[in-house]
């Protein structure tokens, strides 16, 4: 498979959203329940962090069909079937995914 198409530049770029995101959500998850119960700006940042690292790794994974000639990934739950499709990723994440691409849409939608 030749990955030569690949945007380092924006698989780096998508790859620090995710990270900043996950810090965000694991400093948020060393809170006490109490603590974030009672802000409810905890929940605001969290619910944010979530669909945003989410997004932005579904975008990794559009950009790697597309630069990799996969096919189109129209939204974002048929991003992990097509990874998983061209083994780039295991069956068991693209399961982890397609909840995640569920639960993204429904943090905008709902």
């Amino acid at each position: 498979m030749d990955t030569s198409a690949i945007d380092q530049r924006v698989v780096a770029g998508l790859t620090g959203i995710v990270r900043r995101s996950v810090a965000r959500l694991e400093a948020l998850a060393a809170l006490p329940p109490e603590s974030f119960a009672a802000d409810a700006d905890c929940y605001a940042i969290a619910e944010h962090h979530l669909r945003l690292g989410l997004e932005a790794s579904m975008d990794l994974g559009r950009h790697l069909i597309a630069r990799l000639g996969l096919g189109a990934a129209t939204d974002y739950s048929s991003v992990p079937r097509s990874l998983e499709s061209a083994q780039i990723v295991p069956p068991e994440l693209a399961a982890t995914l397609m909840r995640s691409a569920r639960l993204r849409n429904r943090l905008v939608h709902l």
